[in-house]
């Protein structure tokens, strides 16, 4: 991922926190924030799927399946970005859905000669 987008998801969710007001807000607004928020995750994670990398299969699997929720599996594969993401949101419980999703695709790829898959 390019810094660009985490400047723009640090000023987006400084927006949301700052200039709305955290403290004394209505439910209603800090639900807004809320699916702001994981609107914003969800956009940087998709950005950041599109560089494919090889990386061992068993590996990546079980970092997915046990370390998942602080995006174990992701610095493993290199994608530094997203896994400081996961690590950012793991209070979410976001990050522990979608390291699960990521470890049934990775059982699912196929691997090459050497047990590797493409993330």
């Amino acid at each position: 991922c390019s810094l660009s987008s985490y400047c723009l998801l640090a000023q987006s969710v400084e927006h949301l926190t700052v200039n709305q007001g955290v403290v004394g807000s209505s439910p209603t607004e800090a639900a807004t924030r809320s699916q702001a928020i994981v609107w914003l995750f969800f956009l940087l994670f998709l950005c950041c799927r599109i560089q494919a990398r090889s990386c061992a299969r068993v590996a990546y699997c079980l970092l997915a399946l046990f370390l998942g929720t602080f995006g174990a599996h992701k610095f493993y594969a290199g994608k530094t970005g997203t896994g400081i993401a996961f690590i950012l949101f793991s209070w979410t419980c976001i990050p522990s859905i979608i390291s699960f999703v990521d470890f049934i695709i990775g059982l699912c790829k196929k691997s090459d000669a050497n047990g590797n898959i493409l993330v």
